[in-house]
Order: structure tokens, then sequence, then C-alpha cells
């Protein structure tokens, strides 16, 4: 069984672009969402809901659930033995459903404390609470699903088939939109059309990755999998996958128990702002981050050392170079932006005025959260699993006494501020302790590289500034108007920071990439031998 060598960036590119379509399904979705619910009552209520399945969901496409069996699957994979890999493939499945199965029964039993923790304002609000509870329960479902997907994903890209696991979320966002039809052409309200629409997304989901994974294993056969000493070894790292990984996910729950004790429409404005964060975040750093995982594996497994910290230093480098602009540039045109996508039917000026300013702060952490990815995935390649687990109880830590110290002055901007300082607070902790754990990944390069990035980042921002807050003027562009007006300022935006980038230099690590994504092609393309 021979690994086949891909290009970082070409992988990256194939991921980015199915994740795209999936983004602009989500955008599609929550534009309806913004329609039907707004940012009132009955959304802070579906929001809430949705805050569990929707944590799994970002989690398993980030590639967050896959981490717990990449090591296990890496290894077994690289020593190219087909039954062997069969058998850890049954043991690690069997582990993963019956994980998933109590998970999902142990929070439909507890419903009722979930919604406590997530949101305690809702206690004693009546008709409100009891909503809450029964579209949480009906909408839990949806973590076995996704939490076995997971496992399907680890094997697909442990084969380094990156397409069925991009293209699975498309699904659940064409679920949601087809049951929202249906429900508004029924009568249906839509909180229920959406819950029915996300689980039958799961189940789709599921079905769609496993009809290409099964393939790759030569046998599936029931075994004693609680036996399996690799079983053991995956079982240790679950709970960690969330504590650990799920860091900046779980800081968003913090976030949002603090808001249910705000005005209404608190939690829909930090909704409606993370989830155009997520928008550059899966585009860039989950395509890159899963991109870099198998190959992060195997060289662990090899004991490969100086090619593990290249390939650490070069992805950080690469997500870098696209996030810091991306970060800059939603902070510049985030009203413009919330405006066009979501300011129509129930979703009001104020709402944009309040979703934009939650927007701000959460560009802010944007290139951490993404270089996270990277080095989180890097840790459980050195089986560190527990050190992501310490670094991201710390960054709780911080985040709790920042939302504190902070959602009083900035209301719900507070809360996304202290998101965004404690996910910074994480990546510099786990960059640190990785340098100490390998000799060193060379941060005086990082260091350059980034302030290049972030030199030609603010040159870009002051001028697409300058042009939006001319030709916007406060609102007067609507429509396609305003369609139109954004998509100068990002394409002037793009322009700008690829020559500014260019006279400053580019990081090695985006020449690296590009230099392998033409030596791939160059193989792909080179006519074999008969």
């Amino acid at each position: 069984m021979n690994v086949k060598e891909t290009g970082l960036l070409k992988s990256a590119t194939l991921i980015s672009s199915l994740t795209l379509l999936s983004r602009v399904l989500g955008f599609i979705r929550d534009m309806a969402i913004a329609y039907f619910l707004g940012s009132g009552f009955k959304a802070d209520i579906f929001f809430v809901a949705f805050r569990i399945p929707n944590l799994f969901r970002r989690l398993y496409a980030e590639g967050s659930l896959s981490l717990p069996y990449m090591p296990e699957l890496g290894k077994g994979y690289a020593l190219g033995d087909h039954s062997s890999f069969g058998r850890l493939a049954s043991n690690l499945g069997g582990l993963t459903c019956t994980f998933y199965f109590g998970l999902t029964l142990l929070g439909v039993t507890t419903a009722p404390l979930v919604v406590s923790l997530l949101a305690p304002g809702f206690v004693g609000s009546g008709a409100k609470w009891q909503l809450t509870v029964s579209l949480t329960r009906w909408l839990l479902p949806y973590v076995f699903c996704i939490g076995v997907a997971g496992f399907v994903m680890a094997i697909l890209n442990t084969h380094e088939h990156f397409g069925a696991p991009a293209a699975a979320p498309s699904l659940l966002n064409l679920c949601m939109l087809g049951m929202l039809g249906l429900g508004s052409y029924f009568s249906i309200a839509p909180e229920w059309s959406l819950t029915w629409g996300v689980v039958l997304g799961g189940f789709l989901q599921l079905a769609f990755q496993w009809h290409w994974a099964r393939r790759l294993v030569v046998r599936w056969k029931p075994s004693r999998w609680w036996r399996a000493p690799e079983t053991q070894t995956v079982l240790r790292l679950l709970l960690p996958t969330v504590l650990g990984a799920a860091v900046y996910h779980l800081n968003i729950l913090v976030a949002t128990l603090f808001a249910s004790f705000l005005t209404v429409g608190s939690i829909s404005y930090l909704y409606y702002a993370e989830r155009l964060i997520q928008f550059p975040l899966g585009l860039f750093g989950s395509a890159i981050g899963t991109s870099v995982l198998p190959q992060l594996t195997r060289q662990s497994a090899l004991q490969e050392w100086q090619a593990f910290r290249q390939q650490v230093v070069e992805a950080m480098e690469l997500l870098w170079f696209l996030t810091i602009p991306a970060a800059a540039g939603l902070w510049v045109i985030r009203i413009p932006l919330v405006h066009l996508l979501f300011q129509r039917g129930e979703f009001n000026e104020i709402s944009t005025r309040m979703t934009a300013e939650a927007l701000g702060y959460f560009a802010l952490g944007l290139w951490a959260v993404a270089g996270f990815r990277v080095l989180v995935g890097a840790w459980y390649a050195l089986d560190g699993a527990y050190v992501t687990v310490w670094a991201g109880v710390g960054a709780l830590a911080i985040n709790v006494i920042l939302s504190v110290l902070l959602v009083g002055p900035l209301g719900h901007s507070g809360l996304a501020l202290a998101v965004s300082i404690a996910a910074i607070a994480n990546v510099l902790l786990l960059m640190l302790l990785l340098s100490r754990r390998l000799g060193g990944i060379q941060g005086g390069r990082l260091l350059l590289s980034s302030g290049r990035c972030l030199l030609a980042s603010f040159i870009m921002a002051v001028v697409v500034q300058t042009l939006c807050r001319y030709s916007y003027d406060g609102g007067k562009l609507t429509g396609g108007s305003l369609a139109l007006g954004l998509g100068c300022w990002v394409a002037a935006g793009i322009l700008i920071y690829l020559g500014c980038i260019m006279l400053l230099g580019l990081p090695e690590g985006v020449k690296h990439a590009w230099a392998a994504r033409g030596r791939s092609e160059a193989v792909k393309d080179t006519p074999k031998e008969s």
C-alpha cells in the first residue's frame, strides 16, 4: 500500500474549492434563516438548541473529529498491510459507534441540564425554555451521525482522499434549505423545519462518505474492539479532542452563555458574525490543516523530524499569508458585508450594526484560530494531545475572565473580543511548547513572514477603507449596487495586497507550496513508459 504524495497547495486547493461551495450554500442558508427568524427570540432559541450539534459540525468540517484516529490509522497505513489496516478500521469503527451513541443518548436524557449550561438566562422563561429543550432533544441525533462521519473522514484522509469529506457539508446546507422551503409552503414553524433539515443532513453526510470509504478497507468484520490496544489509545484521545481541538468553539459556547443574559438578539448577533468568520477559516484554515495532517502523521511515524518541522513552518506561513489579509478585509467591509448578506425581512438595520460590531472583534483573532488548526494537528501527530488540553484550559480561563470584564462596557462585542484574545494566547502558547519539543521551529522566519503579511494587509486596509467610506456612504448603496461595490472593493484589496507582498517578499512557505504544486502537475502530465 503505497502512500500517494500530494502537494500541500494542490490538496488544500481541492478542499478549499469544495468548501467554497459549502460556504456559499451556508450563506444562502443563513440568509434564509435571517429572513424567517431575524434576530428575535425564536432565532435565539434555535441557535442555542443548535449550538451542540453545530459544535460537532464545525469540528467535523475542520477535521478535528478525525484527529484521534489519525495517528493509529496513519501508522497502519504506512506499514502497508491491508489485513491489519482492515482489522484496525473495524476496531475503531466499533469504538466510534458505541461512544457517539452513548454521548447522544446522554445528551437527549439530560437536555434540560444542557440548556441550563448553554443559556442559563433562559431558565424560568416558560415557553421559551420548553421550546429550547424540545429542539435540543431532536437535534442531538445529529451528533451521532457527524461523530461517526468524523471516523469515516479519517479513513478517507489517511488515503489522501479529501474530496468526499469536503463535499459532505454541502448536503447539510441543502437539507436545511430544502426543509425550510417545504416548511414555509406547509406553514410549519421555521425553527422546526430547520431541525428536521439538520437531522436529515447528518444522515446523508454519513451515508455519502461511507459509500467512498467502505471500498478502501479490504475487509470489515465484527470484532471485540474493546480488547484491541489501539482502541484504548484512541479512547484516551476522544475527550481531549473536545477539550483541546475544540477550544475555540468552547469559547463560543462561553460567549453564548454570557449573551443569554443580555438583550434579546445578542446570541443571534454573535451567531451571524461568527458564521462570516467561518468562511475564511473553512477556505484556508480547515483546508490547510486537513491537508497537512496525514503528512505530519506519516513523518512522525517514520521519525522524519526535520521534514516535520519544515512542514509545520511552511503550513503556518501559507496560512498567515491568506488569513491576515482576510482578517483586515473583514474588519474594513464588515458593515456593508452584513448589510448585503442579511439585512432583509426580520433582520433590520440595528441587527446589521450589532452583528458588524461582533464581526470586527472576531476578525482580530482569525489568524490565530487558523494557525491553531495546524498546531493541534502537529501535537496529535506527536501523541501530545494532553498539551492541547492544558493549553485549551488556559485559553478557556482567559476567555471567561475577559468576558466578565468586557461584557459590561462592550456588551456582546466584548464577548467576541474575549474569544479573539483567548485564541491568540492559545496559539502562541502551543507554538512556544512545540518549539521546545522539536528543538526549534524557525521562530525568526515565522515572525518575519507574518510581519510582511501584516504590513501589506495594513496598506490594503487603508486603501479599501477609503474606497468603502466614500462609496458606501453610510448605507446608501443597496441591492445590486452594493454587491457590485463589495466585489470591486474585494478585488482592489486582493490586487493591492498581492502587489505589496511581492514588493516586501513572499514567505518561503508560499513559494515552496507553489513550487510543489508545479512539480505535482509536471509528474501528472509526464507520459508513462509502456
